[in-house]
C-alpha cells in the first residue's frame, strides 16, 4: 500500500516538474515576444517623435521667416512714418517762419 502512494505521489511530481517546465519554456518565449514587439514599439516611436520634431522644425521657420517680413515691413513702416514727420515739421517750422514775417 505504501508503495502504492509513493508510486502515485512519484507521478504526480514528475507531472508537476514537466508542467512546471513547460510552464516556464511558455514564459520564455513570452518574454522573447514582449521584448521584440517592445523593441518594434520603441522603432516606431522614435520615427514619429522625428517626424514630429521636423514638423515644429518646419513650423519654426515658417513662423521666423513671417515674423522677419512682418519686422521688415514694420521697419520700412517706421522709416516712412519718420520721414513724413519730418516733412510735416519742415512744413510747421515754414508755416511759423511765415507767420513771424507778417
Amino acid at each position: 500500500m505504501k508503495k502504492v502512494i509513493l508510486y502515485i505521489i512519484g507521478i504526480i511530481a514528475f507531472l508537476l516538474l514537466g508542467l512546471f517546465a513547460y510552464i516556464l519554456v511558455i514564459n520564455l518565449s513570452l518574454k522573447g515576444v514582449l521584448r521584440d514587439l517592445e523593441s518594434k514599439k520603441e522603432t516606431e516611436l522614435k520615427s514619429k517623435i522625428a517626424q514630429e520634431r521636423e514638423l515644429i522644425r518646419k513650423d519654426l521657420d515658417e513662423k521666423y521667416r513671417a515674423d522677419l517680413v512682418s519686422f521688415e515691413v514694420m521697419a520700412k513702416r517706421l522709416e516712412l512714418e519718420k520721414k513724413r514727420m519730418k516733412e510735416l515739421e519742415q512744413k510747421l517750422d515754414k508755416m511759423e517762419k511765415k507767420g513771424q514775417k507778417h
